[in-house]
């Protein structure tokens, strides 16, 4: 009888150690939940810190001017820090790049996707377009006076992204000028794809003209004869000689 009730009780033990082990298990595989998600949280603000510090030490001295250990400095992390975030100067840079581009791209995007003519779509995206500029321009006088800048022999300052700034618009443009086209809004005899090169490619030399003037001025409204002779053109209802 003794040695049953010792096994009983023994068995008991075991039900309760096993019992006992599962919510601490649970606990601790909850903890380490928590943790990732407290640590991905605290990466995620500690980027946007330093982004948000390194634009506008960008903005001021430029790419070549400011140096990581500045940035480092200045965003209360190490450098090896910075570099474990990003891998590189050019790698921040990129960074804050994209987030400018994703944003302008949203815009754009809203603005085609919108209701109403053609035209007016078209007038909206111009100036959606020039005013991001404008309203980061300290940031985007980088791309528009150093997009050459070699950061070493094989890479320069834009490598990938520099393109896209102007292409993903590019595309935007030329799926409105197709449609312009397909309602009757716009001319028919005119190639939608180099119309939008040109448009964009305006675009640009008009925002570099505005900071190579000193930035005198709204860059937005300084559009209104650009959109006259781009709309005048490609109307419908307009003929030239």
């Amino acid at each position: 009888m003794v040695r049953k009730a010792a096994v009983v009780r023994g068995g008991g033990g075991r039900a309760a150690g096993s019992s006992g082990a599962e919510p601490a298990r649970s606990t601790v595989a909850a903890a380490g939940r928590g943790g990732s998600r407290a640590s991905a949280a605290e990466q995620l603000r500690q980027r946007h810190r330093v982004e948000r510090v390194a634009e506008k030490l960008f903005a001021e001295g430029g790419f070549k001017g400011t140096s990581t250990h500045l940035v480092a400095a200045r965003a209360g992390c190490s450098v090896g820090h910075l570099y474990n975030l990003y891998g590189s100067k050019l790698g921040l840079y990129q960074a804050i790049f994209q987030s400018k581009l994703t944003r302008l791209r949203g815009a754009a995007l809203e603005t085609v996707s919108a209701s109403g003519s053609v035209q007016r779509r078209l007038q909206d995206l111009i100036r959606g377009i020039l005013g991001y500029f404008e309203e980061n321009s300290a940031f985007f006088r980088i791309y528009l006076l150093e997009s050459d800048t070699r950061v070493d022999a094989d890479e320069s300052l834009m490598v990938d992204d520099s393109a896209t700034l102007l292409s993903d618009p590019f595309a935007v443009v030329t799926g409105l000028l197709r449609e312009g086209q397909e309602n009757g809004e716009l001319r028919a005899d005119f190639d939608p794809h180099l119309a939008a090169v040109s448009l964009v490619g305006m675009l640009k030399g008009h925002a570099l003209e505005w900071v190579w003037q000193g930035e005198k001025g709204s860059l937005r409204e300084r559009d209104r004869a650009l959109l006259d002779l781009i709309l005048q053109g490609m109307s419908g209802g307009e003929e030239r000689a």
